[in-house]
């Protein structure tokens, strides 16, 4: 089963809320966990203590969070939209796969990694792999 492929308008459109998505929830983490450095962030006019963003590759957009040094989350594959976990700063993770751009409400982002909220486990099938 392969997802459809998605224009690069329909790619950003689904992206940027996934962004706002992951930030706000991370931020709520750290504010419910950790009030001193919400705190900090808040006197330095700041959003959050954890800042989102992103690098575009060819294949993929590499997502970042960034609260004193940055840290790769996620690889999101620009043809289709799926959210993979990241091995390290260059490379994707196929195995841990979190949904995709269209199904980023049945997820939880404030923890290190996204957690379904249906249980399901976070892989895709072999079919899909590349």
């Amino acid at each position: 089963m392969q997802l459809p492929s998605l224009t690069k308008a329909e790619f950003y459109a689904l992206l940027d809320p996934f962004l706002k998505l992951l930030e706000t929830e991370q931020n709520e983490r750290i504010k419910e966990q950790h009030p001193i450095l919400h705190e900090m962030a808040v006197k330095q006019n700041r959003r959050g203590y954890n800042h989102i963003g992103y690098d575009e590759g060819l294949r993929f957009v590499k997502v970042w969070s960034e609260s004193g040094q940055r840290s790769v989350k996620y690889f999101v594959e620009k043809e289709t939209g799926i959210i993979f976990g990241a091995k390290g700063w260059k490379a994707y993770n196929p195995i841990h796969v979190y949904g995709d751009l269209t199904t980023i409400n049945d997820w939880s982002w404030g923890e290190y990694y996204g957690k379904n909220k249906n249980g399901m486990k976070s892989m895709v099938p072999k079919s899909m792999r590349r």
